[in-house]
């Protein structure tokens, strides 16, 4: 009996061998080192200002490991750690987090991508998408990254697939609260990005329960609906942004309504120069106000992976923007006495 089965048993590991012999998985290590000397202006409450060492103007510093794994069939599974961190002291950023910037678990195949995990929002990826500075690093040009569309959320599960030169994506994060079991704090979310030639279009709609803070300040637990449309339009050598965002909390009656434009040259072979603009309204309580804020970046690459950079920005408060801006918690302190602020920065940037 043991001679019948051999040839069996033997054409069973024959097939199973193709998809031994041809799984391959790889691991990446990454990285990220930005660094700027910084000076800006009405820092302190007598209008005096401040010179420091900061993370860069554009992107944080990182360091990361990215792994995938061919499943055969066209699956494979992939993660991604990464840390982020500030080069000026060496200390962990994101509160302290060993992997703060990202920590996934994913899976993807023609269905598209599955990502599980601490990871960036919906917003923060399409709203970034179309606006020049990519919701950048300096919180005072990219700060639609923090109160807007939620950063990063832990715990969230995101999908992620094409049709042709459409990109459909959804995401869900649960509250992990008790309560109702899949409303109590949790997150829903939804985006299409459609690309025709030069032109890219895309919007994003995201519901966020329970939210208790409004740019660093405590609020009362409500409901954060936030919904954005925009594009880019490229050039020969140049590619042009525009946005609209619309963001409310319910029961604390604010909304902002920001719009916002710019655009990123290519000046010669090694220079670049992104320039951006903001404008953002806000109603709260029957009060309103507003703000600017703007930004350039003039860069110069030293090689593919590095480059320095000089950047200056300009921020502008008004009306019921003052007070918001000088609530104890406030991420980028104003003062209702100096509602402006100007700052200026060079940096140095390398990747690995």
């Amino acid at each position: 009996m043991i001679r019948l089965f051999r040839p069996v048993l033997a054409a069973v590991a024959l097939s199973a061998a193709p998809c031994l012999v041809h799984a391959q998985s790889n691991v990446t290590v990454y990285g990220l080192i930005d660094t700027a000397v910084r000076y800006s202006t009405h820092e302190g409450a007598d209008g005096s200002g401040k010179s420091q060492m900061s993370d860069g103007v554009l992107t944080g510093s990182r360091l990361g490991f990215r792994g995938a794994e061919e499943l055969g069939g066209g699956y494979k599974a992939e993660f991604v750690l990464e840390t982020g961190y500030s080069p000026d002291t060496g200390i962990n950023q994101q509160g302290g987090r060993l992997f703060g910037r990202q920590s996934t678990l994913g899976l993807s195949g023609g269905f598209g991508r599955v990502t599980v995990g601490r990871q960036f929002t919906l917003p923060q990826d399409v709203i970034g998408s179309y606006e020049a500075t990519y919701l950048g690093n300096l919180v005072l040009l990219g700060y639609q990254g923090t109160s807007y569309t939620g950063l990063r959320q832990d715990n969230m599960v995101k999908y992620v697939g094409a049709v042709g030169n459409t990109t459909l994506m959804a995401s869900y994060t649960p509250g992990e609260r008790p309560g109702r079991a899949v409303s109590t704090g949790a997150t829903y979310a939804g985006a299409v990005s459609h690309t025709a030639g030069r032109l890219m279009l895309a919007g994003v709609y995201q519901v966020q329960k329970d939210v208790e803070s409004y740019f660093g300040s405590v609020v009362p637990a409500t409901r954060q609906t936030t919904w954005s449309v925009g594009g880019t339009y490229a050039l020969d050598r140049a590619k042009l942004y525009l946005g609209y965002t619309w963001n409310r909390l319910a029961q604390s009656d604010t909304l902002n309504q920001a719009i916002y434009t710019g655009f990123n040259a290519t000046l010669a072979p090694a220079w670049s120069l992104i320039g951006a603009i903001t404008y953002d309204r806000l109603s709260r309580g029957g009060a309103s106000g507003q703000r600017v804020s703007t930004g350039a970046i003039l860069g110069y690459a030293l090689s593919k992976r590095s480059d320095v950079y000089v950047a200056a920005d300009y921020t502008w408060l008004q009306g019921e923007w003052i007070g918001v801006a000088s609530t104890p918690g406030f991420f980028t302190p104003f003062h209702a006495s100096h509602p402006t602020r100007i700052g200026a920065m060079a940096g140095v940037r390398t990747r690995f």
